[in-house]
């Protein structure tokens, strides 16, 4: 990390390269070396928008669609359709999610983060559904919403 943050450096600056958030380096993509984590795609997710004044706190907003597109590929390479279910439900608890098996065709997992911007503190919550048949992972759907407090 200290190497590629040398190089960085050296290209655009030390003054710009310091202020940088170092997960720009770090990248969360899951690969056959690194574990799903869902606290990294957080920290990889695009800062949710300042609000507009009329907007009431404490009302849950819908991340867009296009904004899940990378965590939705992370999850499809840790979490490929055919894995077993409990190969599944491995792995996406160890991302960082709770999970519980809502009926005989869907488990269903959540997470929880906190996110702060500016004065206001996010609760981000991050909702996947494993599609099962016969004990194998047929499908997931990933969805984020965020509140503002």
């Amino acid at each position: 990390m200290v190497i590629q943050l040398l190089r960085v450096a050296g290209r655009i600056g030390v003054g710009l390269a310091l202020l940088l958030p170092l997960q720009v380096w770090g990248g969360a993509a899951a690969s056959p070396g690194r574990p799903l984590s869902f606290r990294a795609m957080e920290g990889d997710m695009p800062a949710d928008p300042l609000l507009a004044s009329s907007d009431p706190m404490g009302k849950p907003h819908a991340t867009p669609s296009p904004w899940l597109d990378d965590a939705r590929s992370q999850l499809a390479l840790a979490v490929p359709r055919g894995m077993s279910t409990p190969v599944a439900l491995e792995h996406v608890r160890a991302a960082g999610a709770h999970c519980r098996q809502t009926d005989p065709g869907t488990l269903s997992c959540r997470y929880h983060g906190v996110e702060t911007r500016d004065d206001y503190v996010d609760d981000v919550r991050w909702q996947i559904d494993v599609a099962i048949d016969q004990d194998r992972v047929q499908g997931i759907t990933l969805a984020r919403t965020w509140t503002r407090h």
